[in-house]
């Protein structure tokens, strides 16, 4: 009897490493990260030869019921959220494993936005914005080239989606100009940052629109105009028959042009410089217009003229109507009492020595007569 309880003495722990042995090893779970964009597919094994396995992706312990994994395949989770994966390997003769579990989550990804516009060459600034079509999304982006976080830090700017913001020329920029790099991202639910997406922006400096001097715009005989650009080194080019300016065009020499010959001109300026952006267009319709004659003054019918003591006026009195020819094609001087002005192939006078005639004056043809009914004092 002694030595048979010896001898179970002896045997306990070969037993009892026997029992241990008996239990199906702990099924394992992949991959080990468990965040993940879309969908996951999940693999699951066990080191114990010909078990099987059970699994559930409700959170519930496996049973005899649940799903059984097929050999070599996989369990693809591709609902938004969060999935609780439990696994369990049997294999008969054997104690059923541990119990495995792992949390997955599933997030959508973003839509990536689009740009608008779509990069290319602009003077001076230029409004940008970005659009994503999920929803509740903002736009994180950067203009430094760099990819964008998820948040404002560093060199990112989150705005909400299609939101504008304003991209300027910067006199240290290189001179490739700007990378502007974007995501969409949306922190409520279960979503992920969208794919970046980039375009180049050549934002550049805009050459100061020329300034045309005088202001005037009606001239006589010629019109000499100071024209000038404020950019420094920039090219000043123009047109007189209306068409857009080019560095092609005839050039501003001496800061000024000079029209010398009468017409009608339609006068468009620009500035250019190699760096920079033309300037606007600066337009002016100019009029060179010829000097006409000063206009004579003839009197045509005869009346007795009193004597001059008896006048009231500078000049003669005359008794009776006296027919006047004004005419626009002679240097001679004018009657010292009818002052006449030349305009259009029109002469303007007055009939008061002491105001000089306009263009709103009363007027006859050049060449043609008008009668002084008397008594009147010319």
């Amino acid at each position: 009897m002694q030595s048979l309880l010896l001898l179970l003495a002896l045997l306990a722990p070969l037993l009892q490493h026997v029992h241990a042995a008996a239990q199906v090893a702990t099924p394992v779970i992949h991959p080990e990260e468990t965040t993940h964009v879309s969908l996951v597919n999940i693999f699951i094994h066990c080191d114990t030869p010909g078990a099987v396995i059970r699994y559930t992706v409700d959170g519930s312990t496996p049973g005899a019921t649940s799903a059984l994994l097929q050999i070599d395949t996989s369990v693809v989770i591709d609902t938004p959220g969060t999935t609780t994966v439990k696994a369990v390997a049997t294999k008969q003769g054997m104690e059923p494993s541990a119990e495995a579990e792992k949390e997955y989550e599933v997030r959508t990804r973003c839509a990536s936005p689009q740009l608008t516009p779509a990069g290319g060459t602009f003077s001076g600034s230029v409004s940008v914005s970005a659009s994503s079509t999920t929803p509740d999304a903002q736009v994180c982006y950067t203009t430094d080239g760099s990819t964008p976080h998820s948040t404002s830090t560093g060199s990112t700017q989150c705005v909400p989606s299609g939101a504008p913001w304003i991209l300027t020329h910067k006199p240290t920029s290189s001179s490739d100009g700007t990378v502007v790099k974007a995501v969409a991202v949306r922190t409520s639910g279960y979503y992920a940052k969208s794919l970046v997406v980039s375009e180049h922006f050549n934002v550049q400096a805009q050459v100061a629109a020329p300034l045309v001097l005088p202001a005037a715009d009606l001239y006589v005989l010629s019109a000499p105009l100071s024209v000038s650009s404020s950019t420094q080194g920039a090219s000043v080019h123009y047109t007189l028959d209306g068409s857009l300016p080019t560095r092609n065009s005839l050039s501003v020499t001496h800061g000024g042009v000079l029209i010398s010959s009468t017409g009608v001109y339609t006068l468009r300026v620009r500035a250019f410089r190699e760096d920079m952006q033309d300037s606007d267009i600066t337009l002016r319709n100019i009029t060179v217009q010829a000097r006409m004659a000063r206009p004579s003054v003839e009197l045509l019918a005869t009346s007795i003229p009193l004597s001059p003591g008896q006048g009231q006026g500078q000049g003669p009195t005359y008794v009776g109507d006296v027919v006047v020819q004004l005419t626009c094609n002679s240097e001679g001087g004018a009657d010292e009492q009818m002052q006449g002005r030349a305009s259009g192939g029109r002469v303007h006078y007055s009939l008061d020595p002491h105001i000089t005639p306009t263009d709103s004056s009363p007027s006859v043809a050049c060449g043609s007569n008008f009668t002084l009914t008397a008594p009147a004092a010319v």
